[in-house]
C-alpha cells in the first residue's frame, strides 16, 4: 500500500472531481481530504426508491471531512461540510467547486 500526500489550490475553477482525478492521476485508490467547497451538490440516498435525493448547497463550506474511493474509473464520496453558522451537512458528494483540497491518497 504506498500513501501519498497532497495540497491542491485551484481557486474555484475546476469541478471537485476533476481535481480528485489529477490527483489520482487515473489510478485506483482511497481519498481523504479536507478544504473549502462552493456550490457543492450532495446527496441522501433514499433506500426505498434507490435514488438519491440531491440536496444544492449556495456558497461556500468548510469541508470538514472527505472520504471515498475510486474503484474501476468510479468514484464513491461521502462529505461532511460546515457553514458559517456551525451547522453541518453530510452525503454523497455529486459536485462542487474546490478552493483547496488537503490530503492523503491511499493506492489499492
Amino acid at each position: 500500500m504506498k500513501v501519498e500526500y497532497f495540497v491542491k489550490e485551484v481557486g474555484f475553477t475546476k469541478d471537485v472531481f476533476e481535481v480528485l482525478e489529477e490527483i489520482s492521476a487515473h489510478r485506483d485508490g482511497y481519498v481523504e481530504a479536507i478544504g473549502y467547497l462552493k456550490n457543492p451538490v450532495i446527496g441522501w440516498f433514499e433506500a426505498d426508491k434507490r435514488e438519491y435525493k440531491k440536496i444544492e448547497l449556495k456558497g461556500g463550506y468548510e469541508l470538514l471531512s472527505l472520504k471515498g474511493y475510486k474503484s474501476n474509473g468510479n468514484w464513491h464520496v461521502h462529505v461532511v461540510l460546515g457553514d458559517q453558522e456551525g451547522r453541518a451537512f453530510g452525503g454523497h458528494l455529486f459536485e462542487g467547486k474546490p478552493f483547496k483540497l488537503e490530503g492523503t491518497f491511499t493506492l489499492n
